[in-house]
C-alpha cells in the first residue's frame, strides 16, 4: 500500500510553549503540516492516537473476553466505523478514507474483519492492538495498528525532536527567513537578471470510467526569463514551452495543444505575445491590449515574497559551503503549500491564447500537503543561485473526487550574464 496510497514519512507531534506542532520528515526533508495555538480547553488526545482508547469505554463494547493474557474486545458496529475513520485520519491517508466511506452503512459487515485487543498489567494498559480488513467487490484494504505504552505515570522524559541541525527558535528562525527573503529581494532588484525555470505538475484522479488506465495528468512548463529594470520599470523577455497531458482527450476532456511562446515588454511599455516561426514564415507578434498581468510576468515563475514569512515557515536548516554559498532548507506549513498551488495556478498557461480557463489545482476541500522539499541556495553576494520546491499530497477537487497532486519547481539563476538591451520594436525581441 505504501507509495500507491500513502506518501512515506515519519510524523512527529509535540507542543512548544503555547503552540502544538506537527512535523513530517522524509529522507531528511521536513515540512510542518500543522501549527495550532494551545488554549485552556485544548484536547491533546484528539490530536494523537491516544484518542483510540476511547473505544475501550463500556458503552462502545458488546463484550470483553480474556484469553491467554489478552483482553479481546468486541466493539459495537457504530463505534467500529468511528474507530476505523479515526485511525485512517491520523495517518493522513485520504485515498483510503475516500474508498472506505464509499462502503455504505448497510454494507458494513460484508467482507469486514476487525480485531481489537488490549494487554493490561498492574491495572494499567500495556498494549493496544487494532486491525481491520475490508473486502468489497474489487476493493480491499488491510491496516494493522499497535500502540505500546512504555511509561505510565512516571519515568517519562519529554524532549522536543531536534531534527538534525534544524532551527525552530523564534528569533533564529526569523533571521533564517529574512535571509531567504533578502536574497529574493536582491535578486528581483538586480538591474539585469537571467534565470531558467521548470514547473512540473501532476494531478492523479485514479482509475475511473473516463480514465480506465488511471493515467495521471501531467504538465511541464519550462523556459527562461530575462529582465532589466530601468527607471523603476521592469522590462522582460519570457520564453515558455508547455508539454502536457491536457492535450490527450482520454485523460482530460477539455484538451489543449502544446506550444512554445515568448512574452516581452518593449521600450514603450507595450507587451507582446510572440511566436517564433520557421523560415520562410514570418514571426508573429500579438499586442496585448488592456494588459494587466504584470504581477505574474515581471518575475515569471519566481516564488512570491509572501512565502518567506513566520506564518508559513516554522522550521528550517542552514549550511554554508567552502565556496561561500549558503543552502537553506525550509519547512512550509500545510496552509502555505495550499496557497502555493493556488498562486501558481495563475502562472501556468495551459492554453497559449488563454481562451480556455483551466485550473491545474482546482482545490475544494480536504487539502493535505504531505511531503515537501524546499531548498534555496544563496550566492556569497546574497542573491539566489537556485531554488527548488517539491510537494506531494491529496485534496478534493472541485466538482470531482479526491486527487493526488504533485508540484516540482526549479529556478536556476545565471549571474554571469549582466547585459540586456531593451527592445525598441518587435523585431528587436530575441526569439531563441
Amino acid at each position: 500500500m505504501s507509495g500507491a496510497l500513502l506518501v512515506d514519512s515519519t510524523t512527529y507531534t509535540y507542543n512548544k510553549g503555547t503552540t502544538y506542532i506537527k512535523v513530517d520528515e522524509n529522507d531528511g526533508d521536513f515540512s510542518l503540516t500543522d501549527a495550532e495555538t494551545i488554549t485552556s480547553t485544548y484536547n491533546f488526545e484528539s490530536k494523537t492516537f491516544g484518542k483510540l482508547l476511547n473505544y475501550l469505554d463500556a458503552d462502545k463494547l458488546n463484550a470483553v473476553k480474556y484469553q491467554d493474557g489478552v483482553y479481546l474486545l468486541d466493539i459495537k458496529p457504530s463505534s467500529s466505523r468511528e474507530a476505523i475513520g479515526d485511525l485512517i485520519g491520523f495517518i493522513d491517508c485520504n485515498k483510503i478514507i475516500d474508498a472506505v466511506s464509499s462502503i455504505t452503512e448497510n454494507k458494513w459487515g460484508i467482507g469486514l474483519k476487525m480485531t481489537t485487543s488490549a494487554v493490561i498489567e498492574n491495572e494499567s494498559i500495556k498494549e493496544f492492538d487494532f486491525s481491520f480488513e475490508i473486502t468489497y467487490d474489487d476493493f480491499s484494504v488491510e491496516l494493522i495498528y499497535t500502540q505500546e505504552y512504555i511509561h505510565i505515570g512516571s519515568g517519562v522524559i519529554l524532549s522536543v525532536p531536534s531534527f538534525e541541525n534544524a532551527i525552530t527558535g523564534e528569533q533564529e528562525l526569523a533571521s533564517l527567513i529574512n535571509l531567504g527573503k533578502s536574497a529574493l529581494t536582491s535578486s528581483k532588484n538586480a538591474e539585469v537578471s537571467y534565470y531558467d525555470y521548470s514547473l512540473k505538475t501532476l494531478v492523479d484522479h485514479g482509475i475511473s470510467k473516463g480514465n480506465p488506465l488511471g493515467l495521471a495528468v501531467n504538465s511541464t512548463s519550462a523556459g527562461k526569463t530575462i529582465r532589466k529594470i530601468k527607471d523603476g520599470v521592469v522590462y522582460f523577455d519570457n520564453r515558455l514551452e508547455l508539454d502536457s497531458d491536457y492535450k490527450n482527450s482520454d485523460q482530460y476532456p477539455n484538451d489543449v495543444e502544446d506550444y512554445e511562446r515568448y512574452r516581452a515588454k518593449i521600450s514603450d511599455g507595450t507587451v507582446y505575445d510572440c511566436q517564433d516561426k520557421v523560415w520562410p514564415a514570418s514571426n508573429v507578434y500579438t499586442k496585448l491590449d488592456n494588459y494587466t498581468n504584470g504581477e505574474v510576468d515581471d518575475y515569471y515563475m519566481l516564488l512570491p515574497d509572501k512565502f518567506f514569512s513566520p506564518d508559513f515557515i516554522k522550521i528550517g536548516r542552514k549550511t554554508t559551503a567552502n565556496d561561500g554559498t549558503t543552502t537553506i532548507q525550509y519547512g512550509l506549513t500545510g496552509a502555505a503549500v495550499k496557497e502555493l498551488l493556488i498562486a501558481y495556478n495563475d502562472s501556468i498557461r495551459l492554453d497559449a491564447d488563454l481562451l480556455k480557463d483551466i485550473d491545474v489545482y482546482d482545490i475544494d476541500s480536504g487539502f493535505n500537503g504531505k511531503r515537501l522539499s524546499f531548498e534555496v541556495v544563496i550566492t556569497p553576494e546574497g542573491k539566489i543561485e537556485t531554488m527548488n520546491l517539491v510537494s506531494k499530497g491529496f485534496y478534493v477537487m472541485t466538482g470531482t473526487n479526491q486527487v493526488k497532486f504533485g508540484f516540482d519547481l526549479s529556478i536556476d539563476f545565471d549571474w554571469t550574464k549582466t547585459a540586456y538591451s531593451i527592445p525598441m520594436k518587435t523585431d528587436d525581441i530575441v526569439l531563441n
